[in-house]
């Protein structure tokens, strides 16, 4: 039985501070999701278009490869976020051989548990994304390539760490536990791969779907907004019912979030008073587009139509007016996982 060492009250802030400064990689990683593994997971599905502009968005015709399903092994998106998800399971591994090393006690504990935590997520979404994997939890600087192990056993190894750690993670749903991984994001993370089981091991597991969706129900710290679009606005946080696990956006401290340069047309730097000119990038597929009804609130994510400065004057740009046809127009809402 393993003793733990009761921390002095005293010292447990000093320690929390320390514990907060040596994981603080491990959520910077996470906001790579929205983009190398945000381009992988959405410029090869029917919701986007990323056409070329000009000049613009051709760049060596990744895009249209993405579009067409014509990538390869080697091609820039899925190298890309292939590289993004192993670093931070590397990440995740030197963080854990730091704290690995310090006294025990149970903020100790909780601490290599939410680490561990990040990790399976990090490794299911590469298994969800490429199959069969190289499987590291171990950090060291040795040369040797790892070898490949198959999706069965990776999934194996993600629900055993998440069921290994849940019962050490926090209950908590307040700003202390915003952008860290909850009892109930293992819990939601479960239920995610569990969906897919028969997929990824070729065995469905529909009960441990259904139990571990329960929980997060029954916990009562949840609700749907009553509005759609609150969970998508620049306020949204710590208060906002929905969200099981956040990634943390802001214009000082945890910037890098460049979904909203890619989506808005040049002149819509005027729209929304912005520092700099946005890149007229990807748009939304018209059939996606023409599935939400107008009545439905979720329509109201895409900008189209006659467009507008911030003062209410009809937009212009090189000296035409800008009307974003539904056939072209710009997703605006994606900014929380």
């Amino acid at each position: 039985m393993k003793c733990i060492r009761p921390i002095p009250k005293k010292l447990f802030p000093r320690l929390l501070n320390s514990f907060v400064a040596v994981t603080g990689p491990v959520y910077t990683s996470a906001r790579g999701y929205f983009a190398d593994y945000f381009d992988l997971q959405t410029a090869g599905a029917d919701e986007v278009v990323i056409p070329t502009r000009g000049g613009d968005w051709f760049d060596g015709g990744k895009w249209r490869d993405m579009h067409f399903h014509t990538w390869s092994p080697s091609h820039e998106v899925v190298r890309n976020a292939w590289n993004w998800g192993f670093s931070a399971i590397g990440t995740c591994n030197r963080v854990l051989s730091v704290i690995e090393k310090s006294e025990d006690s149970e903020q100790k504990d909780q601490t290599i548990a939410e680490i561990k935590t990040m990790r399976a997520w990090y490794y299911y979404l590469m298994m969800d994304a490429y199959g069969n994997l190289p499987l590291v939890t171990t950090f060291d600087t040795g040369t040797e390539l790892p070898t490949t192990t198959p999706r069965a056993q990776i999934f194996d190894f993600i629900v055993s760490e998440l069921e290994e750690n849940l019962p050490l993670l926090s209950e908590d749903k307040s700003l202390q536990t915003y952008g860290r991984p909850t009892k109930w994001f293992a819990h939601a993370l479960l239920a995610k791969a569990y969906l897919n089981a028969q997929v990824y091991t070729s065995t469905p597991n529909w009960n441990k779907v259904v139990e571990h969706a329960n929980k997060i129900i029954e916990s009562q710290k949840f609700a749907l907004e009553t509005d759609y679009l609150a969970q998508f606005k620049p306020d949204n946080g710590a208060d906002s019912p929905e969200p099981i696990f956040s990634i943390p956006f802001d214009a000082s401290r945890a910037t890098g979030n460049a979904l909203f340069f890619k989506v808005l047309h040049y002149a819509h730097r005027q729209t929304f008073d912005l520092n700099g000119n946005p890149w007229n990038g990807w748009s939304a597929q018209p059939a996606y587009f023409h599935l939400f009804e107008d009545e439905d609130i979720r329509k109201q994510q895409w900008l189209y139509g006659q467009q507008y400065t911030s003062s209410g004057q009809p937009l212009v740009y090189n000296g035409v007016n800008i009307v974003l046809n539904p056939v072209w127009f710009c997703a605006a809402a994606w900014v929380l996982i």
